[in-house]
């Protein structure tokens, strides 16, 4: 009998052993970093029989401090689903990257979700994220810091993130520096509004819902979540680049005023070249600037590659390019082959700078013929920045920081941009549109150029580091507006927004991501510049493929949405332009394209002809009225 009873006990104890399940589940947990930037991590709960104990295991261990929220999530997840934690211990595994921590009880909302999933067996998707606090009665506390967690969260492909009920418009607190008169530097704290639920769902593609209990959530974190697709990326030696056709006509007439900048590279390539090889200058020396004669040559090559297939404005870039490195190996040669290398850099800025004066003279009387005119203001806005951008360069260069192969850059970016705002100004132009309309676009630039600079705040205080493209962008527009130029104030800080805010939503994007977006977009510009962004954006993404360079992806995808972002702002601006009152101003100082004189040599002769045939027939009804015939004479 006893052996019976001992052969029961044993047998009840083995079911008990094997009816005490293990439970575990997973969730990701969002917090912030000691500089305010978003991190994410993840939580796994796992749920063993024992003694009711609530453990915490970190990695790594860098005091997660919680307070009691996992204690919290316990009970609530036993109120809701019944289950009696007294003979389990619950282990919470929360692993973080980059030695990084999770601090406060923001992810106590998490905590409970993971725990019921845990009892109730189900999966939360590795798409999903969720902050906020967890409260003795169920319902989901508010937190800090919640557009740089969002921002962590779609970096690492969540597509569905819950926030506390009634925080989806946050304040942004963003230092901005205002100078009332030159010198004089104020800077404060000004609080950047931002609805965080349109913000991600327009930037991010990530959907962002407010909750107000833990039953909320669970309608989410159980049901369905979207995961990001990604479109296959093409092997490498199938991309090819098409052919580059616009049925926009300034297109046409810009490749004309640029079709020799490939010439002139490789003019300056070669004049470089031959310097360098006779030159007298130390080993090391030789070897640096021959390196930067390799660089300007792949240029070349990059621009030869495409040339004649329509791609005129990257042609002309790359050219650009290899002009502006040959250049600087010349006027290193200079400098280090001259006894007086101070008085040589100083002549070479003095030389810029008076250059720039007289360019920004002749930009201001060519634009203010074309600016208001409907269908040309595009080509007064590309000068106007071009020239704009010289003078903004040439100020950067510092009396004491900067290096003699920094200054001879920056002296040589600014002589091309020089180039570049004359090429823009051999536009034709017979009749002068005046300037009355700048008036009308004066509030829409003080506009954009707020939303630039929040904008771009709002990005660098979500941690956003490749911002040095939008910053220049945006100190242009600020010296446009300050010189009257508001249409260009308006494209340049447009720029500005959309680089900022495409290169905080992608920097983080593989290569893969960021080729398959580029692909969904569509993009057809009715405008001058917008077409030229739109070919670049074409150009760059061939050769982010090509050479598997996502900084050339990124540029390709911030150039392919400022093309539409431009032409949308060119839309506005010829809508509001209005009639322009045209006054007779033939500009006898333009410099005519060949296609300009041939179209001038047809309008001249058709004139005559039509002259000949009018005069002819008035003639003929002038003879008939007199009654004079015309009679033909026999030659003897």
């Amino acid at each position: 009998m006893k052996k019976v009873l001992i052969l029961f006990i044993i047998c009840l104890f083995s079911f008990s052993l094997a009816s005490a399940a293990n439970y575990e589940s997973f969730v990701n947990v969002v917090g912030v970093d000691n500089q305010g930037k978003g991190i994410i991590g993840n939580v796994t709960v796992e749920i063993q029989p024992g003694k009711g104990r609530i453990l915490v295991d970190t990695k790594p261990l860098q005091g997660i401090y919680t307070q009691d929220s996992e204690r919290i999530a316990v009970k609530i997840a036993s109120e809701i689903t019944g289950f009696d934690f007294s003979n389990y211990d619950v282990i919470y595994s929360i692993i973080t990257s980059n030695a990084h921590v999770i601090d406060g009880p923001s992810a106590g909302g998490a905590l409970a979700l993971a725990t019921i999933a845990a009892v109730q067996e189900k999966d939360i998707s590795h798409s999903f994220a969720m902050t906020g606090t967890i409260e003795d009665d169920g319902s989901i506390g508010e937190v800090g810091e919640i557009l740089a967690k969002a921002k962590a969260a779609t970096d690492h492909g969540v597509t569905v993130f819950l926030i506390p009920k009634g925080q989806s418009t946050q304040n942004q607190y963003v230092k901005k520096v205002k100078t009332p008169e030159p010198g004089w530097y104020i800077e404060t704290i000004e609080p950047v509004s931002v609805n965080i639920v349109k913000y991600a769902r327009d930037n991010w593609g990530m959907g962002v819902y407010e909750v107000s209990n833990i039953r909320e959530a669970m309608n989410y974190a159980f049901g369905e979540i979207p995961t990001g697709s990604k479109k296959n990326l093409e092997p490498i030696n199938s991309i090819t680049l098409p052919k580059f056709t616009s049925p926009v006509g300034d297109y046409n007439d810009f490749s004309l005023m640029v079709e020799d900048e490939l010439t002139s590279a490789e003019n300056n390539y070669r004049k470089a070249s031959t310097k360098l090889s006779n030159a007298m200058l130390p080993d090391d020396t030789a070897l640096a600037l021959a390196e930067l004669m390799d660089m300007s040559k792949s240029y070349i090559d990059n621009a030869k590659e495409v040339d004649g297939r329509g791609y005129y404005y990257s042609v002309a870039n790359e050219a650009f390019k290899s002009s502006i490195t040959s250049n600087v190996v010349e006027d290193l040669i200079d400098y280090y082959t001259s006894s007086e290398k101070e008085s040589y850099i100083k002549d070479r800025v003095d030389k810029t700078n008076q250059e720039i004066n007289q360019t920004l003279k002749e930009v201001e009387d060519k634009s203010n013929k074309m600016i208001c005119n409907p269908n040309m203001f595009e080509w007064a806005v590309a000068a106007s920045q071009r020239i704009t951008y010289a003078k903004n360069r040439m100020e950067s260069i510092g009396d004491e920081d900067s290096s003699p192969v920094e200054v001879f850059y920056k002296v040589n970016t600014a002589e091309q941009w020089i180039g570049i705002s004359r090429a823009f100004m051999k536009k034709t132009t017979i009749v002068s549109a005046g300037t009355d309309c700048l008036g009308k676009f004066k509030d829409m630039a003080e506009e954009t150029l707020k939303e630039a600079e929040n904008q771009l705040l709002l990005e660098k205080s979500m941690g956003y580091q490749g911002y040095d493209d939008a910053e220049w962008y945006l100190e242009a527009a600020k010296t446009e507006f300050e010189n009257g130029w508001y249409i260009a104030s308006i494209y340049d800080a447009t720029s500005a927004k959309t680089r900022a805010r495409i290169g905080s939503a992608y920097e983080s994007k593989s290569l893969d991501e960021v080729y398959s977006e580029f692909n969904k977009m569509e993009v057809v510009p009715e405008d001058l510049l917008g077409t030229i962004f739109l070919e670049n954006s074409y150009y760059s993404i061939y050769h982010a493929v090509r050479d598997n360079s996502e900084s050339d992806a990124l540029l390709a995808i911030q150039t392919l949405v400022l093309s539409q972002e431009t032409n949308d702002v060119y839309l506005e601006i010829k809508n509001n332009m209005g009639e322009p009152s045209f006054d007779w101003s033939f500009d006898w100082n333009l410099k005519l394209t060949e296609k300009d004189y041939g179209m001038i040599l047809i309008a001249v002769l058709a004139t005559l002809v039509i002259y000949v045939f009018v005069l002819s027939a008035k003639v003929g009804r002038l003879e008939r009225r007199l009654g004079i015939g015309r009679k033909k004479r026999k030659l003897r």
